[in-house]
């Protein structure tokens, strides 16, 4: 089972706290082995922000950022070559094992996952369309009977676009 470095999470707790002015989270965790879904609109803060209140549950992270030493320091997680990986930085689909194999096994084995549905890293004033990955998963974790819980997050910003937002988490 996969759990962020105790360095990983050090370091985006103190990050989000210094770019974010306050963050509220509204609601509990499961405490069963948990595929958290979270809309995102907000570039890559929006992983931040859900490390913040989801703890120590890796996401699905695109290889983009994990290619960039720098960023591999504060983003940790299981890597997805998206397309537009593959087309921008010539990265073969295959060059990391399936994402989905990987998402079914941390559930599988007792761990949970955060998946933000849009597959993007861009920013945008809405949700965007989510691709298929998460029911991919879901119908492996179904199919193999394994237990787990689907929990929707969801994320408010003052200022969606600026620096010391206050941020609401709906989980």
């Amino acid at each position: 089972m996969k759990t962020l470095s105790t360095w990983h999470l050090s370091l985006s707790r103190r990050l989000t706290s210094f770019y974010f002015s306050k963050i509220n989270v509204h609601g509990e965790r499961s405490t069963r082995p948990t595929l958290y879904i979270g809309s995102h609109r907000n570039g890559a803060t929006d992983g931040q922000v859900y490390t913040w209140a989801i703890g120590n549950t890796p996401s699905l992270v695109s290889i983009q950022i994990l290619r960039k030493w720098y960023l591999g320091l504060i983003f940790d997680g299981i890597p997805v070559v998206r397309p537009q990986d593959s087309e921008r930085y010539g990265i073969a689909k295959n060059a990391v094992r399936s994402p989905i194999e990987e998402a079914v096994q941390q559930l599988a084995a007792g761990g949970s996952l955060s998946i933000l549905a849009e597959g993007t890293s861009e920013w945008d004033y809405q949700p965007t369309e989510y691709k298929n990955g998460m029911a991919k998963i879901v119908a492996q974790l179904k199919a193999h009977n394994i237990d787990f819980a689907v929990q929707a997050v969801g994320v408010f910003y003052t200022k969606p676009d600026g620096f010391r937002s206050r941020v609401s988490v709906i989980l």
